[in-house]
């Protein structure tokens, strides 16, 4: 099995991995470490809005990833797709359109970067 590790660091809008995911291949993740979204800690599973201020709620739809939970740990492509890693999933497949270099981000408001501080630790094998 191949297996690679990144970081993730949580002020950066797009963080390009530079591992290139083949559609055939099945890929297991596995994060772990803290970052910050302004004062308000988290690991990368993130954290529900109820857990900031209240005024969070107001902007849950315009998260990058609206489904998922402020901070959480979110894989892209440059097609548009994404999805949740948090703190791991297994047997993800990557979608047909050919090879694609994975993306990962915590999962904020575009444009809301500037004031987020800290890292976590990717790692991604290749299962099959």
């Amino acid at each position: 099995m191949e297996s690679a590790q990144i970081c993730i660091c949580a002020s950066e809008s797009e963080v390009r991995t530079g591992l290139l995911l083949i559609p055939e291949g099945v890929y297991d993740f596995s994060a772990s470490g803290h970052w910050f979204d302004a004062s308000i800690p988290a690991g990368p599973e993130g954290y529900p809005s109820e857990r900031g201020p209240f005024w969070m709620r107001w902007f849950e739809r315009w998260r990058r990833q609206p489904d998922a939970n402020w901070f959480e740990l979110i894989g892209a492509f440059g097609n548009g797709e994404m999805f949740n890693i948090g703190l791991g999933r297994q047997g993800y497949r990557p979608p047909k359109q050919g090879t694609q270099e994975l993306i990962c981000f915590a999962n904020d408001l575009s444009g809301f970067y500037w004031n987020n501080s800290g890292g976590v630790v990717l790692t991604v094998t290749r299962a099959k």
